[in-house]
């Protein structure tokens, strides 16, 4: 079969594969379990290196960013892997299975350094489950009704993360920072289980061609130009912190004004991904776009923390409309054998803008000031914009990801 962009001739799926259907719950929960464990690492890892190993933080953080890089570079290999296998829950649970020793043996570790290279081989460890996940949703779901997949998955990481803050918090008070390495371990068996008997060993396309750059392109260049934004939004959510603090905010507010996006998150992932079925996804991704440039006007006017609680929660609306926007229209874009490769490619650039954007934003504030960082994260989602106007598709395009059919040449 040709390998055409958008062409998704697999067999409608059979009773229960619809989003929310039996097969996706324990993709939900495993997707919640790994945020929360994800959560944890984001906050408390490097408190721990910090407190526990004596680590200079910027090293520290340092260290977090090459974990969740090397994780990245790693997604569009896993992701190949999956499809020239053919099999998705073989790789989930391989994963999991892989990175429990790794977070069991760092608090035994002394070196800091040690710490870090754990860590960052728990995080490669963990990227060949990452696009695999994406994948199982697109094979799962109806070509019309992944948006109400990835909805799902979007709202249930939300919740996870959401439970994260809290238990993080009373599992380090009671027990120490050590103590979070065997909290994890315990979260990590709970995903091996969901995905042993939970979790359906979908037997996907099989390709052993490599894609040509005519069909690799069109992901690439979507990919590259929506990253603009998460340029942008991943320099808002690394100082998002820090400000509130400046604003006059407590420890405990900084927590609030989190919660209070990622509790949006939880509520609303779904009906927003349902709602990317309604209209399309690129329309969608126009619409969360305009909302995460509101969310940064929002931010540039507060002029007390508790302005930052909605401010935040707004933000949030953007990316959970965004995020099963763009995954359903990867997938739609993604020819039959190469749909975890390309979904992975998506995860690698986004990831990567993403990871990048603390260190940008830094540089500006550093520079210039508050207002202009502002500015700064404004101009790179109004890039997304201008990029969208000159490299996006159509409407046809997006009526076509919207019914699962091909796209038009």
């Amino acid at each position: 079969m040709a390998e055409t962009p958008g062409g998704d001739p697999s067999p409608a799926p059979t009773e229960g594969t619809r989003p929310g259907g039996l097969p996706l719950l324990p993709l939900a929960l495993y997707q919640a379990l790994s945020n929360n464990r994800n959560g944890l690492f984001l906050v408390y890892f490097p408190l721990f290196l910090v407190e526990e190993r004596s680590t200079a933080l910027p090293l520290a953080l340092a260290y977090l960013s090459a974990g969740f890089i090397a994780g990245a570079l790693v997604a569009p290999v896993a992701g190949r892997l999956s499809d020239r296998t053919g099999h998705r829950q073989r790789f989930l649970l391989a994963a999991e299975v892989a990175v429990l020793p790794l977070y069991a043996a760092i608090p035994f570790v002394v070196d800091p350094l040690a710490d870090a290279a754990l860590f960052v081989a728990a995080n490669v460890a963990l990227a060949f489950g990452g696009p695999v996940v994406n994948a199982l949703v697109a094979d799962l779901a109806r070509p019309g009704a992944r948006g109400a997949g990835y909805g799902l998955l979007t709202a249930a990481g939300y919740a996870g993360s959401a439970s994260a803050f809290v238990l993080a918090g009373v599992v380090t008070l009671f027990f120490g920072l050590a103590s979070l390495f065997y909290f994890v371990g315990g979260l990590v068996l709970l995903n091996i289980a969901v995905v042993a008997w939970g979790v359906p060993d979908v037997r996907a396309p099989r390709s052993t061609r490599s894609p040509s750059w005519s069909v690799a392109r069109p992901v690439i260049v979507f990919a590259v130009v929506v990253s603009l934004r998460a340029l942008g939004t991943g320099a808002l959510t690394g100082f998002y912190g820090a400000y509130t603090a400046e604003l006059g905010g407590s420890a405990f507010d900084v927590a609030l004004v989190a919660l209070s996006g990622v509790l949006v998150g939880a509520l609303f992932g779904v009906a927003l991904g349902r709602s990317v079925d309604r209209t399309g996804p690129m329309r969608a991704i126009w619409t969360g776009t305009a909302i995460t440039l509101g969310s940064v006007a929002l931010f540039a006017i507060a002029p007390v923390w508790y302005w930052l609680a909605p401010a935040n929660a707004v933000r949030i609306l953007g990316q959970a409309l965004l995020s099963p926007a763009m995954l359903a229209y990867v997938a739609y874009l993604s020819p039959v054998g190469h749909r975890a490769q390309f979904l992975g490619i998506f995860t690698l650039v986004n990831s990567l803008f993403w990871s990048a954007g603390p260190l940008a934003g830094g540089a500006v504030l550093g520079a210039f000031g508050p207002g202009p960082f502002f500015g700064f994260v404004a101009v790179l989602v109004g890039l997304t914009v201008v990029g969208l106007v000159v490299a996006g598709p159509g409407r046809g395009a997006d009526r076509a990801a919207s019914a699962g059919g091909a796209e038009p040449g």
